[in-house]
């Protein structure tokens, strides 16, 4: 989802993502970086701030 230059996405910055995603930004790095777990809830407002759906969302898998 994201690499060291910032998040690769539809070049959308980490704080404009977490803004639309209605996330703290702290929050998105975390999640962003493996630390946080994400609720279904929270990847479907991921998606729906993207305008994806979750089945077509980048994840890397650990």
């Amino acid at each position: 989802m994201n690499n060291k230059e910032g998040n690769t996405y539809q070049n959308v910055s980490q704080e404009e993502l977490a803004s639309k995603a209605q996330l703290d930004r702290s929050n998105m790095g975390r999640i962003e970086r493996g630390r946080k777990n994400l609720t279904i809830l929270k990847l479907h407002e991921i998606c729906d701030a993207f305008e994806v759906s979750p089945a077509t969302f980048p994840i890397k898998h650990c």
